[in-house]
């Protein structure tokens, strides 16, 4: 992930740095520009078959555009209930790269055995709105196991309240 901090100076990071990331403020204030900056950072600068994503876009305007991308596991998802099966797959994917790293000896993905799996939900206050104890199950459930299994969440809302970013997600996002 590359940007610009407050100063002008380069900023690189890595999902390894970054496991998980939540993207917030006001309408306007550039969150759409950076999801957009980090989807093509990722796609650049990883090799092919080695990063892809998932896209939930609640507002079906910000992440659209990438829906021809053959780095896309599926397509772009709009609606509140594909957005929690499809929460629910990433957990079962997690939770079967698991069993395979145990069986194989291994405390996490760090060697690259499955490619990294990048969900980024656009507008997370409008999927919280719909299914918000089923969306925080997932959530909170990937946030604090998916790095190790190679699994990164970045979600971005308009209202970091305490009832988009519950307590819940919010201890498992560090960055």
């Amino acid at each position: 992930i590359f940007g610009l901090k407050d100063d002008g100076r380069r900023l690189a990071a890595t999902l390894d740095n970054l496991p998980h990331l939540l993207v917030s403020g006001a309408s306007g204030s550039g969150k759409s520009i950076f999801l957009h900056s980090v989807i093509a950072s990722l796609s650049c600068f990883s090799a092919p078959y080695s990063c892809n994503f998932i896209f939930i876009d609640m507002k079906c305007t910000e992440l659209t555009p990438w829906s021809g991308s053959k780095r896309l596991i599926y397509p772009v998802i709009t609606n509140a209930r594909e957005a929690v099966e499809t929460l629910a797959d990433v957990e079962m994917t997690m939770n079967t790269r698991y069993k395979k790293l145990m069986k194989q000896g291994k405390r996490d993905n760090s060697d690259g055995t499955f490619p990294k799996i990048v969900v980024i939900i656009d507008e997370l206050a409008d999927l919280m709105l719909y299914a918000k104890k089923d969306a925080e199950r997932y959530i909170s459930s990937i946030a604090q196991k998916g790095r190790a299994a190679g699994i990164h969440l970045i979600l971005s809302t308009q209202r970091p309240s305490v009832d988009v970013v519950t307590g819940l997600i919010k201890a498992n996002i560090p960055a």
